[in-house]
């Protein structure tokens, strides 16, 4: 009878132990990359001849984790940020204007986001947003980055080697080597919190920094620089 006890408690041992072990490489695994669908919310109006598009698509994560609730919030309220702009109702009196002076066009204020780089722990989605409304159109780029292990929204000292004075440095560096160097007000540049800097890591690994229009220099489209990350 011991030795049948016995017997039964080491099965039972090594069942506990390859599910245990089974269950640290799914967790593992999970928090790796993520698995995500897009969805998009639809604002836009139509006034006689003159279209007003106004939405922002957004990556969805997939799961029921406090961690991709989170995330999934966070993405949520910058995408109600951009909805909720003074942009949206400027778009839609300026469609209505054109429309009463016999215009035919379609206007727009719309983001549009897509996963650049979806491993090593972190998930980072690219953001391009549209703006026009029949004159100069203007064309921004920025980036939302997270920890698929916390959850956290992370910032460019996160993903580069070193502290932000060193992150700093090799970002102005890298403006510095650009032909449009000369071109860009560098009073704001040398003031930029580097924390604060948008920003999104593609697909090789390197952190892509964004500044919008007019932010750095004249000219309605957005810069990019980029650098090595901690995940090149």
């Amino acid at each position: 009878m011991r030795k049948k006890n016995g017997i039964k408690k080491l099965f039972l041992l090594i069942a506990l132990v390859f599910c245990v072990s089974l269950t640290a490489k799914t967790g593992v695994s999970a928090a790796s990359s993520a698995k995500y669908t897009t969805k998009t919310k639809n604002l836009s109006k139509t006034y006689g001849s003159v279209t007003a598009n106004v939405y922002y698509k957004r990556v969805v994560l997939k799961g029921k984790s406090d961690i991709v609730s989170k995330i999934n919030k966070s993405i949520k309220a910058d995408m109600n940020e951009f909805l909720s702009s003074d942009s949206v109702d400027t778009l839609y009196s300026c469609a209505k204007s054109a429309n009463s002076a016999g215009w035919k066009d379609t206007y727009y204020y719309t983001a549009t986001s897509k996963v650049t780089y979806n491993g090593s722990g972190i998930i980072s989605i690219q953001v391009t947003t549209m703006w026009y409304a029949g004159g100069v159109s203007n064309i921004d780029r920025y980036g939302l980055t997270y920890d698929l292990k916390t959850g956290k929204k992370l910032n460019l000292v996160n993903v580069c080697s070193g502290n932000s004075t060193k992150v700093k440095t090799r970002v102005l560096n890298k403006i510095r080597k650009d032909s449009s160097s000369s071109q860009l007000n560098w009073t704001v540049l040398n003031a930029y919190p580097v924390k604060k800097m948008d920003f999104y890591i593609n697909k090789n690994g390197n952190a892509v920094v964004c500044f919008g229009p007019y932010e750095i220099a004249t000219g309605g489209w957005y810069r990019t620089f980029t650098i090595k990350s901690k995940y090149s």
